[in-house]
């Protein structure tokens, strides 16, 4: 049990408790005085002197208050909160200036808080930039289209802005179509005709233009060079002269040059006279003679032998005398003529007649028609021709010759008579084949400068003499 002095005790301290903390009203007041005031206390104390209560504002914008009375005794501090910046962007024409302003939570009064507003500044700016056209090329087929859009650029609620327009033409170009180029080109002596496509048009916004290579779409030949001949109006020579054939410049081209002497045929001329030889039983000497010119359009050199008799030997003669030599007649002859380069005359018998192979009617023999004469005195028992018989001879066989004119002068008939022809040229007699049936004195075939039959030269006639009074 608590003992009544203690009671006495606790109830006297209580009172004076009481009494501490009594006095009404605020006991003190300490204010700030903003930005960079110090720390501040306040505090209530009891009737003993004790601090009842008692804080310290430490921080600026505040204040403390004391609240001391009979009743209660408490500190209460009032923060007015600090001071910050309070930032904005605002548009000024073109840009955007950045701002700031200070908001300053202060005391006042019986310690009451309220705000100060700065002044708004600028403490930095952004350039949005200025509206501008931006520009364009696109194609459509073969044109090109220039185009043009509005970029707008500004400042609108404190931000730049960016709108793009639509795009629209403003102008455009026409690029041209394709196309084909020609040309002609030589090669070697063809022009060649050739192509190339130059395409145009639109690609990537501009227009375009592409060379091909060049093609051969065809050709033409040109022929080439050559020469052609003739012979000079004198034949001495062979001329010629240049055609010129070709390409030049992608053209054909053709163009004639003058006549000029080309090759010298020569003249004619003969050799030197060769030694004496037999011919024809009399005595000759011969040389070649060159016969020079220009015909069809080259040179020739004809050769001949040019022959001239040195020595007539005489003709061949037969005597009126015969004789037999078994069943043969046999009549004299001087037989004349040319043996190695000089005449001879030689008297001899020779076979005239077969008196066996002559027939007579009325006595049948081998291949006969007939009897048979026989030589007796030089003759025989008839004196029938040598056509007989007549099986064996073809008719127009030459049974008399002229030999020295190579004519035929007799021919049999075909039935064993030898008859008078008239005097043609004949092989069997000597005439050389080109004269065959020709008449002696004709002119010589291939050659104007000789006659037939045996191709002896012209003789050139001689002048008429008239005589004229004195």
């Amino acid at each position: 049990m608590v003992s009544l002095k203690f009671k006495i005790i606790l109830l006297v301290f209580s009172v004076l408790v009481l009494l501490a903390i009594s006095v009404p009203g605020v006991k003190a007041v300490y204010l700030s005085s903003g930005w960079g005031c110090g720390p501040y206390t306040c505090g209530c104390k009891n009737i003993f002197g004790a601090w009842a209560c008692k804080v310290t504002c430490s921080s600026p914008s505040c204040g403390a208050r004391c609240y001391c009375g009979p009743f209660e005794a408490f500190c209460q501090v009032w923060n007015c909160g600090t001071s910050y910046y309070e930032y904005r962007s605002v548009c000024s024409g073109s840009y955007v200036l950045y701002q700031q302003r200070l908001i300053s939570g202060l005391c006042s009064g019986e310690v009451s808080c309220y705000t100060s507003y700065g002044s708004w500044t600028t403490y930095s700016q952004t350039y949005c930039g200025t509206s501008y056209y931006q520009y364009r090329s696109v194609c459509s087929g073969s044109n090109v289209l220039y185009q043009q859009r509005l970029i707008s650029r500004g400042c609108s609620g404190g931000s730049c802005y960016s709108s793009y327009g639509s795009w629209t033409t403003y102008s455009q170009t026409n690029c041209g179509t394709s196309y084909y180029e020609y040309r002609s080109v030589c090669s070697g002596s063809n022009v060649l005709y050739q192509q190339r496509l130059i395409s145009k048009g639109c690609s990537g916004g501009s227009c375009y233009t592409s060379t091909g290579s060049w093609t051969t779409y065809s050709q033409t030949n040109c022929g080439t060079s050559y020469y052609e001949y003739r012979c000079s109006t004198d034949g001495y020579y062979v001329e010629r002269r240049l055609i010129s054939e070709g390409c030049s410049g992608g053209s054909c081209y053709s163009s004639t040059g003058s006549w000029t002497n080309y090759q010298d045929c020569g003249i004619d001329s003969c050799s030197s006279w060769g030694d004496n030889y037999c011919e024809d039983n009399d005595v000759y000497h011969s040389r070649i003679c060159y016969d020079r010119g220009c015909a069809n359009e080259s040179c020739y050199e004809n050769s001949s032998t040019d022959e001239e008799k040195v020595q007539e030997c005489g003709l061949s003669t037969w005597l009126d005398e015969y004789r037999c030599s078994g069943d043969w007649t046999q009549k004299k002859k001087i037989n004349r003529g040319c043996s190695g380069s000089s005449c001879y005359e030689i008297t001899e018998w020779e076979n005239d007649q077969n008196c066996s192979l002559i027939c007579y009617p009325g006595v049948l023999n081998e291949g006969c028609q007939g009897g048979t004469y026989t030589c007796n005195d030089g003759t025989c028992g008839f004196p029938l021709q040598s056509c007989s018989p007549s099986q064996y001879t073809d008719s127009g066989i030459a049974c008399e010759c002229d030999v020295e004119e190579g004519t035929m002068i007799k021919a049999c008939n075909g039935s064993g008579s030898c008859l008078d022809v008239e005097e043609v040229c004949d092989v069997d007699c000597g005439a050389d084949l080109v004269c065959q049936g020709l008449k002696p004195g004709d002119e010589y075939p291939g050659d104007p400068s000789k006659i037939c039959c045996k191709g002896e030269k012209k003789e050139m006639p001689l002048p008429k003499w008239y005589e004229v009074s004195p």
